[in-house]
């Protein structure tokens, strides 16, 4: 059907252009030739009758009829050229008409990408034919893979972009299949169709708690903040705002959060119910872990590094770019004590480093004299600088340092 339609577009084309053919076979329908034979027969009347009124003598209308006759002979020469030249010009013309589909098809195969055009129209029709039909046999369903069933997906919003629930069944596929960034996205766009909603606010961010990535939970806090500008004391949300602020590592904010959701409910009267006991439950859990934590950090070296780029480079790189922080020690060694990767999108940023970080066991932090970072924006997204990279200077400090080391890229890598 796809090749079908493509055939109908050539010919309506080819018809279009052929449109100056018939104007100039139209063109030859007179000869100019008795035309002018014409105008000179009118003229030589209009000048003998002037001469028989007496308004040119016989010595003037000689004259003039020379000049009638030699302009006829003049313009026969004209025509003659003309008529060659619109010959070869309509030869070149119906030369160009029958190469253009040849061309047009051979670019369009070479270039377009017509093979998934195609299969994505076939997959279309099976779907509006599915729809249609009455047996619902959902077989074919079954044998599609999951890129086939995301396109599926993607074309029903492409043709009812206020889907609500077909952007969230998207955003769904999508995270499970690791694509969290397009996955967000989708989220975005479901809630643009519904902004208020508050059971879609809250399920799309316990979808992206599920990422276990820091840059997501930050949109995930975001869309919580808004249910609770909504329905301010919305128990759900600040259960779930417990468990953002605990996974990025704020541990009083969550075990404030939750004791605040416990006295709502013992106020009500709903202090001995199974959910509170899992409030406290959590509760216990998340001061272990703040034990456990602050113990190890004062068993550890740590290092404050706050990574940037310089003004002109955040606005001209790609936000989803990777930026390696890397520590290396003074023991001689060309390996890094630590690296740590970050997005373009996450600066700048204040991360901190510990004894945690070293990528051989022994070899940290804390058993260095001293330690020389620097922070780099990789384009092939490996961690051996290429040139073109974008990297800061080194900066010298050591574990335990009082203020932040602050790095600035800045600079361009030309040789490694």
């Amino acid at each position: 059907m796809l090749w079908f339609w493509f055939g109908i577009v050539a010919l309506l084309t080819l018809l279009i252009l052929a449109i100056p053919l018939r104007y100039f076979r139209g063109s030859r329908s007179y000869d100019r030739t008795e035309l002018n034979k014409s105008i000179y027969r009118d003229r030589f009347a209009e000048i003998q009758l002037q001469k028989d009124q007496g308004i040119i003598n016989d010595e003037e209308f000689q004259s003039l009829d020379i000049e009638l006759k030699k302009l006829l002979l003049s313009d026969a020469s004209v025509k003659h050229e003309l008529d060659h030249a619109n010959r070869s010009e309509i030869w070149l013309y119906r030369i160009i008409l029958g190469f253009l589909p040849i061309i047009s098809f051979a670019v369009y195969t070479l270039i377009a990408d017509w093979k998934n055009v195609e299969d994505w129209y076939e997959l279309r029709q099976k779907n509006i034919d599915f729809q249609s039909s009455e047996s619902k046999d959902t077989a074919w369903l079954q044998e599609l893979t999951n890129q086939e069933l995301l396109l599926l997906l993607r074309t029903r919003l492409y043709e009812n972009p206020e889907d609500t629930r077909g952007w969230m069944i998207f955003a769904s596929s999508l995270q499970q299949l690791g694509a969290t960034e397009m996955a967000t996205q989708a989220i975005e766009r479901a809630i643009e169709t519904d902004p208020n909603n508050i059971a879609l606010l809250m399920n799309s961010a316990q979808l992206l708690m599920r990422s276990k990535d820091e840059r997501y939970y930050k949109v995930a806090e975001r869309l919580v903040g808004r249910v609770l500008l909504i329905e301010p004391g919305h128990e759900g949300a600040l259960a779930v705002s417990g468990f953002i602020a605990r996974a990025q590592g704020d541990y009083s904010a969550a075990i404030a959060t939750w004791k605040e959701l416990i006295s709502l409910r013992e106020h009500r009267g709903e202090g001995d119910g199974q959910g509170v006991e899992l409030l406290r439950k959590q509760i216990k859990e998340t001061e272990m872990m703040a034990l456990q934590q602050k113990h190890m950090e004062s068993a550890v070296g740590q290092l404050q590094v706050a990574v940037a780029l310089a003004p002109e480079l955040a606005k001209s790189l790609n936000p989803n770019l990777t930026v390696f922080v890397v520590v290396r020690g003074s023991d001689g060694s060309p390996a890094p004590v630590a690296v740590k990767p970050l997005k373009v999108a996450d600066l700048p940023m204040t991360l901190t480093l510990s004894d945690r970080d070293a990528m051989m066991p022994g070899r940290t932090l804390s058993s260095q004299k001293s330690l020389q970072v620097t922070a780099r924006v990789s384009f092939s997204g490996t961690a051996k600088p290429q040139a073109g990279d974008w990297e800061s200077a080194p900066v010298m400090t050591h574990v335990g340092a009082d203020q932040p080391l602050n790095v600035l890229i800045s600079q361009k890598v030309t040789e490694k």
